[in-house]
């Protein structure tokens, strides 16, 4: 029988790389352990938020996230705590929710102790008042003048000074109801070119935190008008509007009178 040299069996360990026993014997290098997770991010959502300073909308629940220096969650992230820079803006719950109180700015911190690391995190709570209210418009027929006065120069050329107009019936099925329609919606450029853009379509109306707006919707999704009413009188609307998401201006409605 051949006996094998301790010499060769040696050899034969180092060029493996394993270890051997002092038998001769080959014996398997332990893996080598994985490092403890280490708390390392504290993240925060949402990291801003509009609210206003009565309700609704005037809540907002946090969420928070802790990771470690992979990028993994890890866990007990419920055991935050919390804290506001500006109680008498905003406030915060034990349990991450802030509520606003008064119109202003307030910047709320989250603070995370895991494995005797401590994180934080925060966000921006903007409080606005709650608007004015203003009266339904007088029910009838409307001729609407949307005055451009600011126009995205990324869109092409600059559309300042131009305008659209269009008649408007405004209807009140119910008291807590505005509504009706519009005809003849043109475009109507600087140098005085005009352009038809709906012949006909729908208006809507709806309140936001006591604001007022008025959306002259487009047939077969074509282009329309909306309307942030900031006065009323018997005869005539007033405000801003916005169009396109890159045109904006002011416009003006004057009730015809009933014949």
């Amino acid at each position: 029988m051949t006996t094998r040299s301790p010499w060769a069996v040696l050899v034969v360990c180092l060029a493996v790389g394993v270890a051997c026993g002092s038998d001769g014997g080959v014996e398997a290098t332990a893996p080598e352990s994985e490092p403890p997770a280490l708390f390392t991010t504290l993240a925060v959502l949402p990291t801003a938020a509009d609210l206003f300073a009565v309700a609704p909308g005037n809540t907002v629940q946090l969420t928070i996230g802790a990771y470690d220096q992979t990028g993994a969650p890890m866990p007990n992230a419920a055991a935050a705590s919390y804290s506001t820079s500006a109680p008498a803006i905003a406030g915060v719950s034990t349990g991450g929710v802030v509520t606003a109180v008064a119109p202003g700015t307030a910047v709320i911190t989250a603070t995370l102790t895991l494995g005797g690391i401590t994180r934080t995190a925060s966000m921006t709570a903007t409080i606005h008042p709650e608007f004015a209210r203003v009266d339904d418009p007088t029910p009838g027929v409307y001729d609407v003048t949307a005055l451009i006065t600011n126009f995205d120069p990324g869109w092409g050329e600059d559309l300042t000074g131009a305008r659209y107009t269009a008649v408007v019936t405004l209807r009140k099925p119910t008291p807590a109801l505005l509504g009706g329609t519009y005809a003849d919606l043109w475009y109507v450029g600087r140098r005085g070119d005009s352009v038809a853009v709906n012949d006909t379509g729908s208006v809507t109306a709806f309140r936001d935190h006591g604001r007022l707006f008025i959306e002259l919707l487009g047939n077969r999704d074509r282009i329309g008008l909306g309307l942030l009413v900031d006065s009323v009188t018997p005869a005539s609307i007033g405000g801003s509007f916005a169009c396109c998401g890159h045109i904006s201006g002011t416009f003006s409605a004057q009730r015809r009178q009933e014949q």
